[in-house]
């Protein structure tokens, strides 16, 4: 049976997009504020920080997503903004550079002629 492998690429500023419509979307309280930057990791544990600057320099909050609260950012966004994601795909995400990299992976039906 055929596979299909999808690629999406998230670039510094898209995932400042992702991130604050995910924070929104589970009520976090930080979503109220706009991110200023976010740190691309590998790590399970940290995916991806966004840091926030609330109101002033001096007050800096910062949120973490593990690998899978990224994913379902992802996921989440791309819904919302019209990009299909099939749902009985695996999704897998990852860093490359300054970009993270949503694959997605499905096994595709042959039809008969």
């Amino acid at each position: 049976m055929p596979n299909e492998s999808r690629d999406l690429a998230f670039n510094r500023d898209e995932l400042k997009t992702v991130a604050s419509h995910y924070l929104t979307l589970t009520g976090h309280h930080m979503a109220e504020f706009k991110p200023q930057n976010i740190i691309i990791g590998c790590e399970p544990t940290r995916a991806l920080r966004v840091v926030f600057i609330e109101n002033s320099a001096s007050n800096v909050g910062q949120v973490d997503l593990d690998t899978t609260q990224l994913k379902d950012a992802l996921i989440c966004y791309c819904r919302d903004h019209g990009i299909p994601i099939p749902q009985n795909a695996v999704k897998t995400v990852q860093t490359q550079g300054e970009q993270i990299i949503m694959t997605i992976r499905r096994s595709v039906a042959q039809q008969v002629a």
